[in-house]
């Protein structure tokens, strides 16, 4: 369509700039086509007698009316023949100008049908190209339609994965939840084992001393014991004193038997320390630190009234200085045990022989 338009503006173009000629038949014709000019312009020069001024200030017998007709015929004569020749070359001139024009109306013929052949086939090719353009439109429809059911599913999909992550964050807090919780009880198992362990460490430092009282109230009994043989072999003191140490023997024999028990009782607590501690380990350690303390005060009171007898005994049965030395040593030196651990079957032997004696 431009080409065309672009044709049909270059042929109006040629047709408006086209110079319009005039044919004419004969020379009259061509004089007759000039304007018409005044007689003064056909009259000689200035120099000529024979001019208006002339006729004017010279008088009418100088004028000659025939010179003036012949002239003014002449004149015409030569200017229609220069006129001819103008026109005659301008007629060449517009002969080629027609010729030309006719070449180039020809040309734009040739070019004009080219572009009609070319709008034509173009034609074709834009009727080709709406009908794939069609066929475009049909699979571009057919693959939106799939497009929108591909985002409908993948809406589904995120909207799945959604709710699946909120299910996974929630069930994550659970498991920290349980896991905080793993981890006190953790802390607190940890804590009474570390409890546990203490107390045990403590009982068996208990036992220890226990043992160690139990090993010095029977080297304590031999000792009273060796004293009475001795006093009973020297026979200086009266039956008073003698029934009293007996007597105080007697209350040491139960002071060790009270210890047995205890060391028993204490042996199945610390057996049963594990529960005990699981349930409630602070009255453990309550109970276990009064334990403590009312056998150190009978451990003192015991102290006190082994050096009370020692001091009423008569200077013949009183102890040496190392055993005096030995009694005073508080419960937990070391130098105070003979290294081995004291069994209650020793200690009852020693007893049924101080009986015996």
């Amino acid at each position: 369509m431009f080409i065309v338009s672009s044709v049909l503006a270059r042929v109006r173009q040629l047709a408006e700039t086209r110079p319009s000629l005039t044919f004419t038949n004969s020379k009259i014709d061509s004089l007759i086509s000039q304007p018409k000019r005044l007689a003064v312009e056909h009259m000689a020069s200035n120099d000529n007698s024979y001019t208006l001024r002339g006729m004017r200030f010279g008088g009418f017998n100088t004028f000659n009316c025939w010179d003036l007709f012949e002239n003014n015929w002449y004149a015409n004569l030569k200017q229609a023949a220069a006129q001819r020749q103008a026109l005659e070359s301008k007629l060449g001139y517009a002969s080629n100008g027609a010729v030309e024009q006719i070449q180039q109306c020809e040309a734009l013929k040739i070019e004009l049908a080219d572009a009609l052949k070319t709008v034509t086939e173009e034609r074709q090719k834009r009727e080709e190209l709406e009908a794939e353009l069609q066929d475009t439109l049909g699979i571009a429809i057919v693959e939106r339609q799939k497009r929108e059911k591909l985002e409908a599913g993948l809406a589904d999909m995120v909207e799945t994965a959604n709710m699946e992550r909120h299910k996974r964050e929630a069930l994550e807090d659970e498991l920290k939840d349980a896991l905080d919780i793993v981890t006190v009880e953790r802390h607190k198992r940890k804590a009474l084992e570390a409890k546990l362990v203490s107390v045990r460490i403590t009982a068996g430092g208990v036992k220890q001393r226990l043992d160690e009282d139990l090993q010095r109230a029977c080297q304590r009994r031999q000792i009273l014991q060796l004293k009475m043989h001795d006093a009973l072999n020297a026979a200086v003191g009266p039956n008073e004193q003698f029934e009293q140490l007996d007597f105080r023997l007697i209350d040491v024999l139960d002071e060790v038997e009270e210890l047995k028990r205890r060391h028993l009782a204490l042996e199945m607590a610390i057996e049963n320390g594990h529960e005990i501690v699981e349930y409630n380990i602070g009255d453990a350690r309550r109970a276990m630190n009064d334990m403590l303390q009312q056998w150190e005060g009978r451990w003192e009171a015991m102290q006190r009234e082994c050096l009370a007898e020692n001091e009423s005994l008569p200077a013949a049965i009183q102890p040496k200085p190392a055993g005096a030395a030995q009694l005073m040593s508080p419960p937990s030196t070391p130098q105070d045990s003979s290294g081995d651990e004291f069994s209650t079957d020793q200690c009852n032997g020693s007893v049924g022989t101080g009986f015996m004696v």
